[in-house]
């Protein structure tokens, strides 16, 4: 098997970009799509750790979901991601860190697929596919060799043909909403969009209003302010979330050049606000001089 991983992980991606290039795929399609792309990368990973030696690609741990085979045959749990990374980076000296928020949203919706919970559109998914798509090329240009192999390369050629018109699609879409996004954007209490954490794209509004959601311009997804803060600071390259110094509520995200509050509206400049030097988990005013939040600076 580890002889065909690459051969494999391309059938995957293919199948994965054709199904999304239905005009109106069904949530079959979605859904397998997403099954496909996550498997066709993952391969990839493997395939690049065999190379190195077969035996990178299997775990030391137990597959406590089937102890059986463990049993029958000696076979080892395969990898999490989180051991293939460090696999890669250990054997191979790869940091694929800077990719972890598409990767693990990948990730993610397919283990949702796996249970059942998976809820998806063409325009989330074929976002998510561009956003990895540079990704996936330059893995392969840099580390997968297909010039001796014919048939990988036609395979990588159909996937780049049908990956043009997912290109296509999500830059007309970009175009589509440029005008709505800007007009909202002037009445935002926040000059920038927010990063959608279902489609990837710089196109969430904030706009103050009594309703406590945000709507994604781009793919229409709407989120209450708790879950989209959450899921800022854990799946994408915010800090956060933090109990705000305004009104108490967990809901005050760092961005790349202001402190925001989805809950209240509030924003802070950089230097107006400090996280606690002892736990790291509180924001402390900086103009009070001091680098402990009240908590902290209780006696035990």
């Amino acid at each position: 098997m580890e002889s065909n991983l690459l051969e494999n992980s391309l059938i995957h991606l293919l199948d994965a970009v054709d199904r999304l290039d239905e005009t109106i795929p069904d949530i079959i399609s979605l859904k397998y799509s997403v099954f496909h792309l996550w498997s066709g990368i993952r391969l990839l990973l493997e395939k690049r750790l065999s190379d190195e030696h077969r035996s990178h690609i299997h775990s030391n741990k137990k597959d406590t979901h089937h102890p059986k085979i463990n049993v029958d045959t000696g076979w080892d749990a395969p990898l999490d991601f989180k051991d293939l990374k460090e696999k890669l980076y250990a054997f191979c000296g790869m940091d694929i860190d800077k990719y972890d928020y598409i990767l693990n949203k990948i990730r993610k919706d397919y283990d949702k697929i796996e249970h059942s919970k998976f809820r998806g559109s063409k325009v989330q998914i074929t976002s998510n596919l561009v956003e990895v798509w540079p990704f996936i090329v330059d893995f392969i240009s840099k580390h997968m060799n297909l010039s001796n192999d014919s048939y990988s390369t036609n395979l990588f050629d159909q996937t780049c043909e049908i990956m043009d018109t997912h290109l296509k699609f999500i830059r007309d879409k970009k175009n589509e909403i440029n005008d709505v996004l800007l007009n909202q954007l002037k009445k935002s209490f926040y000059a920038k969009p927010l990063k959608c954490p279902v489609c990837l794209q710089d196109a969430i509004p904030l706009l103050p209003n009594s309703d406590p959601k945000y709507s994604c311009a781009f793919c229409n997804n709407t989120t209450h302010w708790k879950q989209l803060a959450l899921e800022c600071g854990s799946d994408l390259n915010y800090v956060g979330p933090f109990d705000c110094l305004n009104c108490s509520s967990h809901g005050v995200l760092q961005t790349k050049d202001q402190w925001i509050c989805l809950s209240c509206c509030h924003t802070w400049e950089f230097e107006q606000i400090s996280i606690c030097n002892m736990c790291g988990e509180r924001l402390v005013w900086s103009q009070k001089n001091t680098p402990y939040c009240e908590d902290c600076k209780r006696p035990v």
